[in-house]
């Protein structure tokens, strides 16, 4: 069971059906434990006859098995096969509810999901939070936000994950107001801060252009990582910060955080609203060279607006030009 665990969605994943062989070798297949992890391994091979056998082999199946099952038939979008072995379940237990609300969110049924979760006689925070995030993934911020004062008003005390897709509702919504009284309402119910909800608040007072409160709670986390950094970029480059997002960039490497593609939009992006084209071709250059990363449509669409701005058609032109995709409908040149 823990050796399955350890290699689902790794590039070990290839020895899943020598691990079953193994366990039926050894009549551990018949387990529980085994076969449940098992379906769950098959399942990340989007296998659905391999785990329908391994849920077979099971003595005795309990309410971890099914709900190993009914996870199953999500992970590879068969939906009606997983209704309706929810519905045979001999019992179910809150897991099994919000692995169904999980399943409807993943697979875009929003409606549906919702329609789960208020059939639910009991939540606790994951399955709130579970459908406030489904909520924020499909950019429905206002029934967001509606939930988590359902949520507040049960009594149910959010954590962090809940704190950070709510202010990404809010962020999205671009509710200030709320994202200050979420913002209030974290501090005192006294749950620790981490770098997971002090970024969402990075992010949300960017979105909602209050730039002086995103850099005081940016500062204030100890330990940034690559997504709290981008998030800074991200609300520089939308406010028309263009020097500080090069100074904060400089900044982020002597800390030895390492770029990615999402950093370089924003560093490109600025270098195009303060004019810098040697800057630019700097960078977008390193991204390569120095960093492995490959230039995609956004990194060449700000080339080509970098050049434009200046000027320089002809740079502009050959960028497009070497492009290695399709630029027509982003240029509008062949």
């Amino acid at each position: 069971s823990t050796l399955l665990r350890a290699v689902i969605s790794t590039e070990l994943d290839v020895l899943i059906p020598q691990l079953h062989a193994r366990a039926l070798h050894l009549a551990l297949n018949l387990s529980v434990f085994v076969g449940s992890s098992l379906i769950r391994a098959y399942a990340s091979l989007r296998d659905e006859e391999a785990f329908k056998r391994a849920f077979d082999d099971i003595l005795a199946k309990d309410v971890t098995s099914w709900n190993a099952l009914v996870s199953g038939y999500m992970e590879v979008g068969s939906m009606d096969d997983a209704q309706t072995t929810f519905d045979m379940m001999p019992e179910r237990n809150i897991i099994s509810w919000t692995t169904l609300v999980n399943g409807y969110i993943r697979n875009k049924r929003i409606n549906k999901a919702r329609s789960v979760f208020n059939k639910m006689s009991e939540r606790n925070v994951v399955s709130w939070t579970a459908m406030i995030s489904g909520y924020v993934q499909n950019k429905r911020f206002t029934d967001a936000l509606k939930l988590f004062l359902l949520m507040f008003n049960s009594g149910t005390r959010p954590n962090h994950f809940t704190f950070s897709s709510v202010l990404d509702a809010c962020a999205g919504y671009s509710s200030l107001l709320m994202g200050m009284q979420v913002h209030l309402y974290f501090i005192k119910s006294g749950i620790p801060e981490d770098v997971i909800s002090l970024t969402s608040l990075v992010d949300m007072y960017a979105k909602c252009g209050d730039m002086d409160a995103a850099f005081c709670v940016f500062e204030s986390i100890p330990n940034k990582n690559l997504v709290s950094w981008n998030s800074i970029f991200g609300g520089c480059a939308r406010h028309g910060l263009a020097t500080r997002v090069l100074e904060e960039f400089d900044r982020m490497k002597k800390a030895g955080v390492i770029p990615d593609e999402v950093t370089f939009v924003n560093v490109l992006s600025a270098c195009v609203h303060a004019g810098l084209v040697e800057e630019g071709e700097k960078h977008f250059t390193s991204m390569l060279t120095k960093y492995g990363i490959q230039a995609e449509m956004e990194h060449y669409t700000c080339m080509v607006d970098l050049y434009g701005r200046a000027g320089r058609f002809d740079e502009a032109l050959k960028s497009i030009r070497n492009m290695p995709f399709e630029p027509a409908w982003c240029c509008g040149v062949r």
